[in-house]
């Protein structure tokens, strides 16, 4: 029972004081702290040298010490396809050890017990700045993930302006951002500029990339409520700007292998400079040694489209951002994935998707214009986008998604 135990440790994240006062603005740090301060973490801190993409050693599984034996079957555990097991949980689950716990800084770390897969994330609460949200204005809590791009330069949640997001929002959410593996486009196993090229997808990191977040859903879910509030933690959500984007795809393809028959794990996807991998053509690639293999590029564009196809669907809706003049993922090429995710949709009568074509940047910055690829923040830092994505469906349990399973395993 020992073996099947997995790790989840906190990493406390060496953040200059000014500098986080700058990622995450001042205007909600005094209500943030305030709400955050009713659930300390109790989770011990590591060397910081293991929250910077490499971690210091090798975790084992061995070297799990949960707090009393684990059961085989643990209260957060989940068995889904494609997974060929049940996940393991910790024993307990307790506000005090939620992994939204701590400040936004705080880095943590999950061991996937069926294919070893490692990750670091960080998760926080994010409360309206305006304060006075009540039972009357949110029945539920929505469970957020985020995909970074391979550019920005910050990991994990640094990339977003939570303060920004706290302005905007009526009701308090849960975010959790993944941190980018050093040395990988995400799913694939290259990070150069050609790497949604060259790169040759790990089938292992997208079954650890699911059952991460399949264990988040299951720990919130035991876990319950936030304050007052309801988790919903059965309708996950998840957005991701470029490489992060295509990542979301490539989860929402591989989230099941019954086709039709599968029951979907997100509820609603958020989706802005899309790519996918490889191209369906050969305009702009360059390098001898890579045009000798052109007829591999061409393959992993329609394979996977391919897989796509089949995805199990997003009941809640799949929303597409992407700028008009966008030289490194060229809108011709984010179109037949955004015809592809419509289609799909159709076929299984859910909500068809809704495509956004826009021209303006995050910064009006000359080196920003050069490429046309800095828009994260115009696509999603704006209501129109988060009063849909974090829309309140009350406190009953989406039975049907895949996340709802955990209840009886």
């Amino acid at each position: 029972e020992e073996e099947d135990a997995y790790e989840e440790v906190e990493v406390e994240e060496e953040v200059d004081e000014e500098e986080g006062e700058a990622a995450y603005g001042e205007s909600s740090a005094s209500t943030l702290a305030q709400r955050r301060a009713a659930y300390p973490t109790t989770i011990g801190d590591v060397d910081s040298k293991r929250a910077r993409g490499s971690v210091g050693r090798e975790v084992t599984q061995d070297d799990a010490e949960p707090s009393g034996p684990v059961p085989k079957k643990a209260r957060g555990s989940i068995g889904l396809a494609p997974m060929s097991r049940p996940l393991l949980q910790q024993e307990q689950d307790t506000p005090e050890q939620a992994f939204w716990a701590g400040e936004p800084t705080k880095m943590r770390e999950w061991i996937d017990p069926e294919t070893g897969y490692r990750l670091q994330y960080q998760a926080t609460v994010v409360w309206p700045a305006a304060g006075g949200t009540d039972e009357e204005d949110a029945a539920s809590v929505p469970l957020v993930f985020f995909f970074s791009g391979l550019d920005t330069g910050s990991p994990g949640l640094a990339t977003i302006k939570l303060d920004r997001v706290a302005e905007m929002i009526t009701r308090p959410c849960v975010i959790v951002a993944p941190i980018l593996p050093r040395g990988k486009w995400w799913i694939l196993d290259c990070a150069s500029d050609w790497g949604f090229v060259d790169g040759e997808l790990l089938v292992d990191d997208i079954r650890g990339l699911l059952n991460w977040i399949r264990h988040c859903c299951a720990q919130a879910k035991h876990i319950g409520t936030l304050e007052s509030f309801e988790i919903d933690a059965t309708r996950p959500r998840a957005f991701g700007y470029s490489a992060g984007s295509y990542a979301l795809t490539e989860l929402l393809a591989h989230s099941a292998e019954d086709g039709d028959a599968a029951a979907p794990l997100f509820w609603s996807i958020g989706l802005g400079a899309m790519h996918g991998h490889g191209q369906p053509d050969l305009e702009g690639v360059d390098g001898k040694k890579r045009l000798m293999h052109k007829e591999a590029i061409l393959e992993k564009y329609s394979a996977y489209l391919a897989r796509l196809e089949n995805n199990p669907g997003v009941p809640g809706g799949i929303r597409c951002i992407h700028h008009t003049g966008d030289e490194i993922c060229p809108l011709r090429y984010a179109t037949p994935i955004v015809e592809c995710l419509n289609e799909r949709q159709l076929n299984l009568g859910l909500p068809g998707v809704e495509f956004r074509e826009i021209q303006e940047l995050d910064s009006s910055k000359k080196r920003n214009k050069s490429c046309n690829h800095t828009y994260q923040e115009v696509a999603f830092m704006n209501t129109n986008f988060l009063e849909w994505f974090l829309q309140d469906f009350g406190g009953d349990a989406w039975e049907e998604g895949q996340a709802a399973q955990a209840e009886h395993l």
